[in-house]
């Protein structure tokens, strides 16, 4: 059967329990909270009149979790925070620090571009706009946006922690080609996000602050807990809007399921317990708690596909995509559930949200399941490949 005969049926009109994209937004809150209340006590013991004046937009900008929780931090708290105060309460004059290719940001305000590697400076107001005294040709620009979502086209320094053992990648990750290269599907991504999973796009637009796209062949796309609030999608080339679509679902979503961990325990065994000691496959590097996350992301992934199933401009060979992609994650999904399906690993919460996922992909399956019949996806790696998927599926 063609694969693009596949008759699909109708998606059911009524849902007998709260859908999963909405059931925990009441335990996020609550992590939120305490996120939020974390990081307002960490700025409070250097700035507390700060501390009072920044609202949780702020307070959640990821360089300033991140050096919030550094010890000691890559950048001077001070320096994460003057963007966002108002102005009467900015010092006029700031000691500052570069990255290493000479950048200086400011969250919330942007990047001066052109002072020197590792620098030290002073930020200063000079006819009310700022500048830094000792490199006065330095200018500020804002970063760039993609539908409104912040996207920093450059190699942040922060990433070099995450980039292998002693981040042995980082200087070969890629980051301002790719970025320049792929910016026109990420944006079609989000308007298909927004279309088609509105709630969810929502969600998105509030947990993801910042979004860097790069390429290394070593790397993975990930939601660091160290950057909270940023997620890093790994590109091989020109990626397909569709690619967009699950990779910031699949990271962005790992975001809030943080959130939730932040307020209740879900697991009733240690996160870090290898899921080869707990029957899972002798390739099988993750632990638990990150078996269950991948399993919590890809269940909203296929809520987020679904929907497109019936939008009108996915035709031809995006269509074609969807499918595999689909047939892929339900798959994956499957797979992924029976590997934890122990109530003994969790707690009545976390069993909770394991029974939801099991319905949302008994739903998935029942209305979707025969595209598992129709197309081949039994040797696609984790991250699905679209040419691999052509190859042994032809339109």
């Amino acid at each position: 059967m063609s694969a693009l005969a596949v008759v699909l049926p109708s998606a059911p009109s009524l849902v007998a329990e709260p859908p999963l994209e909405v059931a925990w937004d009441d335990w996020r809150d609550r992590g939120h909270r305490l996120l939020v209340g974390s990081l307002r006590r960490a700025l409070a013991s250097q700035h507390p009149v700060w501390a009072q004046a920044l609202d949780e937009h702020a307070l959640l900008d990821p360089l300033l979790v991140a050096c919030a929780r550094q010890r000691p931090p890559a950048l001077p708290l001070a320096q994460c925070a003057w963007g966002y105060l108002p102005s009467r309460l900015r010092p006029s004059e700031l000691p500052v620090r570069a990255f290493e290719d000479g950048r200086v940001l400011l969250p919330g305000v942007g990047l001066f571009e052109g002072a020197m590697p590792r620098c030290e400076a002073t930020l200063c107001l000079v006819d009310g706009k700022p500048r830094l005294r000792e490199h006065p040709h330095a200018r500020l620009r804002a970063l760039p946006e993609v539908e409104g979502l912040p996207v920093y086209p450059h190699r942040h320094p922060l990433l070099r922690h995450l980039a292998g053992r002693d981040g042995e990648h980082y200087e070969r990750v890629r980051v301002s080609e790719p970025t320049r290269h792929n910016v026109v599907a990420l944006a079609e991504a989000l308007r298909l996000l927004a279309a088609g999973s509105p709630h969810l796009h929502a969600e998105l637009m509030s947990d993801v602050r910042m979004c860097v796209v790069l390429e290394h062949h070593a790397l993975a796309s990930s939601a660091p807990a160290s950057l909270h609030g940023a997620v890093l999608l790994v590109v091989r080339g020109h990626e397909s809007p569709l690619y967009f679509v699950e990779a910031l679902v699949e990271q962005g979503c790992r975001i809030g399921l943080g959130e939730v961990a932040e307020a209740v325990p879900l697991l009733a065994i240690s996160a870090a317990t290898p899921m080869i000691a707990l029957g899972g496959d002798v390739d099988d590097e993750r632990g638990l708690g990150e078996a269950q996350a991948d399993n919590y992301a890809l269940a909203r992934v296929l809520l987020a596909l679904e929907p497109l199933l019936d939008h009108a401009p996915l035709r031809g060979h995006l269509r074609h995509e969807l499918l595999g992609r689909i047939a892929h994650g339900l798959r994956r999904l499957g797979r992924g559930l029976a590997q934890v399906d122990h109530p003994g690993f969790f707690t009545e919460q976390g069993l909770a949200l394991h029974r939801m996922l099991r319905r949302a992909h008994a739903r998935l399956h029942g209305r979707l399941g025969g595209l598992l019949r129709a197309l081949d996806v039994s040797d696609q790696p984790t991250v699905f490949q679209y040419e691999r998927f052509l190859a042994n599926n032809p339109r």
